[in-house]
């Protein structure tokens, strides 16, 4: 009902509203659990099992903006493209990765519940608008994180301390769209932060137009072609664990620590042959728990 103001009762029933006359109708407010998690609101349908997902290793982080970003997706495609670095060098060429990085990258993932974590080492200088609004000289390191069933979240770290942080949460909704709020996290004084933020966030909303086109146009082939597999390629290191964690399966097995070796020219180079066959074997084995760790080195 699109009304201007409606007065509700201690007991959920309506007191009153503008301009009926006549009964009030039997009506009740549904009470929805709600809290707060660094400036967020966050609502909960029935009883919540935990509560909102915080990444306590950021709790010095003083300054956190929160930025509305809603696509027309599948919630997987949505959130492997927030975490999936080696889209970014040809969807968001010179924001957020060079094409010029040359460097060989080492990548760890490890898997455990509904949790996937992947490492990215040693990536150099990533060049980009992005690197350069941050005065980011080396990255060190950048991590994707995925915390089932709807939480993604991407972080870049300089040689001594992290540079930014972005987390993601994701919620799919009946028209097929994906509500989702980003979680900008920037280290320092706050005004500095404040500074920062005020600069990037033009490209970042740049950055998520981009994947609102490509992740519609995702949409629009799947829905052409319903029948067609999601492929999962060697570079989709998470992807994998994403669908079987939404698909209601537990984490892949717990094997024997493996290893994997390519060279990864602004990651994404071709890989070793046997690379595919790798992540095949491993994504192709789902276990009761466990952890499940692979490592990719450089030759």
């Amino acid at each position: 009902m699109p009304l201007s103001r409606v007065e509700i009762r201690p007991q959920r029933r309506f007191a009153d509203i503008p301009c009926l006359v006549g009964t009030l109708p039997k009506i009740f407010a549904t009470k929805l659990e709600t809290t707060t998690a660094r400036g967020m609101v966050f609502v909960a349908v029935g009883e919540p099992a935990e509560p909102p997902y915080v990444n306590d290793q950021f709790s010095d982080i003083e300054f956190w903006r929160p930025i509305k970003g809603d696509v027309q997706a599948d919630i997987k495609d949505a959130l492997e493209n927030f975490l999936d670095p080696t889209h970014t060098v040809f969807v968001h060429k010179q924001l957020v990765r060079t094409v010029t990085n040359t460097n060989r990258t080492t990548v760890e993932i490890t898997a455990k519940g509904q949790n996937v974590v992947a490492r990215y080492l040693c990536e150099g200088q990533a060049g980009g608008v992005v690197a350069a609004l941050m005065n980011e000289k080396d990255r060190a390191l950048s991590v994707g994180r995925f915390v089932g069933p709807n939480v993604a979240e991407v972080e870049f770290h300089g040689p001594n301390s992290v540079n930014f942080v972005m987390i993601g949460y994701m919620t799919p909704t009946r028209d097929g769209m994906v509500a989702g709020y980003g979680l900008v996290g920037l280290p320092g004084p706050k005004w500095w932060s404040r500074l920062k933020c005020w600069l990037l966030y033009p490209w970042i909303r740049l950055v998520h137009s981009q994947d609102q086109t490509i992740l519609a146009r995702t949409r629009a082939n799947n829905d052409l072609f319903p029948d067609v597999p999601t492929i999962i390629g060697p570079l989709d290191v998470i992807r994998g664990y994403i669908d079987a964690i939404l698909s209601g399966k537990p984490t892949l097995r717990a094997a024997k620590p493996g290893s994997l070796r390519w060279i990864c020219s602004s990651l994404f180079a071709p890989f070793a042959p046997d690379a595919a066959q790798f992540f095949r074997d491993v994504r192709g084995n789902p276990a009761d728990g466990g952890d499940t760790r692979l490592r990719a080195e450089p030759r």
